[in-house]
């Protein structure tokens, strides 16, 4: 079957439509896949918002939760007065205390001014001494362990033993003769202790 050009005219407009609706779906198509795309981009930085989101909240709870553990833990500390002023009377009722259950002799002490030892501890605290010089005669070796352990666990501050001696004293005997007569039974001890508090950085 020949086609003439009289049967070209005629489906030249079916043709031509044909056309147009290829090309209409063409682009039909292209938009499609545009909004697609645009959709699937807009998910992706949704999805990595909502991860920083997350993030960003998960920091802001533990850093609570931080902040929570830190105030609890100074709290303890104001509680035991290891934070904040110095509390010195405390301090010298606590020897006289101990002195008297361990039944301490001769109990002498001095306390240097206090200093502050870097570095801060934070933001807003740091440390601070007051060295003791302590002397006294106690019973034994092991009664002094005892004291310095419980001289550790009730002052109302970090005792550090910086260092101590003993030695044993020697007394002399009631005859007037001057006649020395050791004590077995008892020690001259001699500390340097560091009582340490937290206190503000700018108070020195």
């Amino acid at each position: 079957m020949k086609f003439a050009r009289q049967d070209f005219a005629r489906i030249r407009g079916g043709l031509l439509a044909v056309l147009l609706t290829a090309l209409a779906g063409g682009g039909l198509l292209l938009l499609s896949l545009d909004r697609h795309r645009q959709a699937h981009q807009a998910l992706e930085s949704a999805s990595a918002q909502r991860i920083r989101f997350e993030g960003k909240l998960r920091q802001v709870r533990n850093e609570e939760q931080e902040i929570r553990r830190k105030a609890d833990e100074f709290a303890a500390l104001q509680a035991r007065g290891v934070a904040g002023d110095e509390r010195r009377l405390e301090w010298v009722e606590l020897l006289r205390a101990l002195g008297e259950e361990h039944r301490l002799h001769d109990l002498r002490y001095e306390i240097a001014p206090r200093r502050r030892i870097d570095p801060a501890v934070d933001a807003t605290l740091a440390l601070h001494a007051s060295t003791m010089r302590l002397e006294f005669t106690i019973r034994h070796e092991a009664a002094f362990l005892e004291l310095l352990d419980a001289l550790r666990q009730r002052a109302s501050a970090f005792v550090r033993v910086r260092q101590c001696s003993l030695a044993r004293p020697v007394a002399t005997s009631g005859d007037g003769n001057g006649a020395e007569n050791p004590r077995a039974d008892n020690l001259r001890a001699t500390c340097q202790l560091d009582w340490i508090t937290l206190r503000p950085p700018a108070d020195r």
